[in-house]
């Protein structure tokens, strides 16, 4: 897999903030460069979560994307077509955006929420011919990558329908015949890798951050007038972006007669995919809808968050009831019955190639070494958990050092411990200075 997140050490100070927030144990490594602790980046066990670019005010991280090779390639008359995440609209003037890229040469432009349609009636075609015990939604690309990486034992339950992104491509490529050169205009660094894995039907990951950068850094006005898609408008696929998506368009067409459970964001999504992997199957819900960022894709890892939560939700509401407003369920329905005529299942399904990454299994006596390079003896300093180092417990902190992932010198206590000892001889030695120099007093006296 490509490297999509990228480091700069020489502005890192240590202060542990990606490793706090990273889902993965050993995506972080600790070193030290002379005296500087540094935390560097184990690309093989990421993510890309993104949560460390959020978390790092030091800028030591930036993502990889293909916006500037898109660009070149426009500017050579690579033919190219572009498919548009509903994000954009949500955070930008997307109309403009999409005038100033037929001026650069876009051919034909598709709205995702076309693939996302599909991607609905295909999850739900696969639930009532197949009848699985549990689905996990796969839209979200770390997720996927979370599975195959760290959880294989419920790779059974992962959707084997593409997500919108690639339903949308794969529908241009093989039912619109559209021959060119495919790029996602996209919310998100990690479908670079999505891309990679599906044999590359999409070319670009052109994020929306950095093609505003670029309009921004070389001072491009975009034009007055907007420009539409090149297809008819998508129904209640649009939703997808939002938190709860996919559980919406389910409920839609199923009418809720399925458990739809629902998790994402930091601190949230990774633990629930890491107990639902552990839970008895008759407990698991019908449909497990997650999504790696808190607010899904509408503010997800490559937008500028220039809009807040409450108004991204509202824009998403009222684009929810204008599509209802436009379609009731008899036309929604109708929609699938021309899906059925038109589209074949198999074309959007996806066969995953787990990854799996060696996790260390650590025996007590092994924890035990990693405790004692902490110079921690007692259940008192072995329950410190100030999470300085950046682990949660002093637990996972001696796993971490005897991973080597973590180093002593990155603990606190122990540094408070070594700096007090210090002061007390520091201060011993002044005592027995001071009475020295009384006794010489008094005897010259």
């Amino acid at each position: 897999m490509r490297i999509l997140i990228n480091e700069d050490l020489s502005k890192c100070v240590g202060c542990n903030g990606c490793i706090r927030v990273c889902p993965v144990e050993g995506a972080n490594r600790v070193l030290k460069e002379g005296a500087q602790i540094k935390v560097s980046i184990n690309s093989d066990k990421c993510i890309v979560c993104g949560f460390c670019l959020e978390a790092c005010r030091m800028n030591v991280r930036t993502y990889e994307d293909d916006t500037a090779r898109f660009l070149a390639d426009l500017k050579d008359g690579v033919p190219v077509s572009i498919l548009v995440a509903p994000a954009l609209y949500t955070n930008k003037d997307g109309g403009r955006l999409i005038s100033w890229l037929k001026q650069l040469g876009i051919r034909e432009v598709y709205d995702v929420s076309i693939g996302a349609d599909i991607c609905t009636w295909a999850n739900v075609r696969f639930i009532q011919q197949q009848k699985p015990k549990s689905v996990i939604a796969q839209p979200c690309p770390s997720i996927v990558d979370y599975i195959l990486k760290y959880k294989n034992n419920i790779l059974h339950y992962l959707s084997p329908i593409h997500s919108p992104m690639l339903c949308a491509a794969i529908f241009m490529k093989k039912y619109e015949r559209i021959n060119n050169s495919i790029a996602a205009i996209s919310p998100c660094i990690a479908k670079a890798n999505e891309f990679e894995a599906t044999g590359g039907v999409i070319g670009y990951n052109v994020t929306i951050k950095r093609l505003f950068q670029y309009i921004r850094e070389h001072k491009i006005e975009l034009p007055g007038a907007t420009t539409d898609f090149d297809h008819a408008e998508a129904a209640l696929g649009r939703l997808y972006s939002m938190p709860g998506g996919f559980r919406d368009n389910i409920e839609i067409y199923l009418k809720k007669s399925l458990r739809v459970d629902q998790a994402e964001g930091r601190g949230v999504v990774y633990e629930a995919i890491d107990a639902f992997a552990e839970e008895k199957e008759e407990h698991l819900p019908a449909i497990f809808d997650v999504l790696n960022c808190s607010e899904g894709c509408n503010l997800g890892t490559a937008v500028e968050h220039e809009i807040s939560r409450f108004e991204a939700r509202h824009i998403m509401e009222q684009g929810r009831k204008a599509v209802l407003k436009e379609n009731n369920l008899e036309q929604l329905e109708q929609r699938f019955e021309h899906f059925d005529k038109t589209l074949i299942l198999d074309d959007f399904m996806r066969r995953y190639t787990p990854t799996p990454v060696k996790q260390c299994d650590f025996s007590s006596t092994q924890i035990e070494k990693g405790f004692v390079a902490l110079r921690k003896h007692t259940h008192v300093q072995r329950a410190f958990d100030c999470s300085a180092c950046g682990c949660a417990t002093c637990h996972d902190m001696a796993k971490s050092i005897v991973a080597g992932d973590n180093i002593p010198e990155n603990c606190v206590q122990m540094l408070v411990e070594e700096i007090t000892s210090v002061l007390e001889a520091a201060t011993a030695n002044l005592d027995s200075a001071n009475l020295l120099v009384e006794r010489y007093r008094q005897n010259r006296e």
